[in-house]
């Protein structure tokens, strides 16, 4: 069984994603592997191939949508995970954390939902708000565990609960990445200068670096070990937990005409899962 954690953007499928792995993890019933871009499915479809025979689980994490996605739930071999926000909270964080605004913020806004439709119809799908989710972690985990039918005690409701907590997961962040992570101080120093050459570069410099070190796994010291720009465990990095938050109709950050029209834009959608009244 192939399980896609395909949360929304900034809305807690990291979070989800590390629930998912720790119960295969405590029930000892499957794999983890990561996270895959859209650029990756041709790699992916072959590994899928290879899993779909074998009787563990295997979870990923992905943004979007996997081609063959529906014919995996029809035959038995996939499941999908999915969670979503308020996408004014989405909009707010993914300005502060991806430096976009204006016409590119709405167009990933506008993607979003897209992509929340094209699950919509699909069994074999779990959708979870993300308020929920934090408010109530471990009654969110019970409700994954018994969507992927997995044979787990409290015991290991709490030992998932314990790890996959805000501040359990916010301290590994900060401890598997860059420059907590270094152990060496020679390298930790040239890792600090390199940050401060980017600091200076272009803001279209650097996001095309990030993307780069993101997609291929790459940083200034290994070619492989992402862990000082995340940890390739729980797939965090540093500043991936926030409490970027819609507050009382006021989103710190946005411009008021990027509020109207993303208010405008995702009205239907508010009003259907309970985030605007339909007046």
């Amino acid at each position: 069984m192939v399980i896609f954690c395909n949360g929304m953007l900034r809305s807690g499928s990291t979070l989800q994603y590390n629930i998912a792995r720790e119960l295969l993890a405590v029930t000892k019933t499957g794999l983890e592997h990561g996270f895959y871009f859209e650029q990756d499915y041709s790699t992916l479809a072959g590994e899928i191939k290879g899993w779909r025979k074998d009787k563990r689980n295997h979870v990923l994490k992905t943004h979007d949508i996997y081609p063959d996605i529906e014919d995996l739930i029809k035959s038995n071999d996939a499941n999908v995970l999915y969670i979503y926000r308020d996408i004014m909270d989405v909009a707010f964080s993914s300005k502060r954390i991806f430096k976009v605004e204006g016409q590119t913020l709405f167009e990933s806004i506008e993607g979003a939902l897209e992509k929340y439709y094209a699950l919509k119809n699909l069994s074999g799908v779990l959708f979870q708000k993300y308020e929920d989710v934090t408010k109530d972690l471990t009654g969110a985990i019970k409700q994954i565990a018994i969507f992927l039918k997995l044979k787990v005690s409290d015991e290991d409701i709490q030992i998932v609960a314990d790890r996959c907590s805000k501040e359990n997961l916010a301290k590994q962040a900060m401890n598997n990445t860059a420059p907590n992570c270094i152990e060496s101080k020679f390298l930790r120093k040239i890792y600090m200068v390199y940050r401060a050459i980017v600091k200076r570069m272009p803001q279209k410099v650097k996001l095309g670096i990030k993307a780069i070190a993101c997609y291929r796994y790459v940083n200034p010291f290994s070619k492989y070990d992402s862990r000082f720009g995340y940890d390739p465990k729980t797939l965090l990095h540093a500043n991936h937990i926030s409490t970027d938050i819609e507050r009382d109709g006021n989103t710190p950050g946005l411009t008021e005409d990027e509020r109207k029209v993303i208010l405008s834009m995702c009205k239907a959608w508010r009003i259907e899962v309970g985030y605007e009244k339909d007046c």
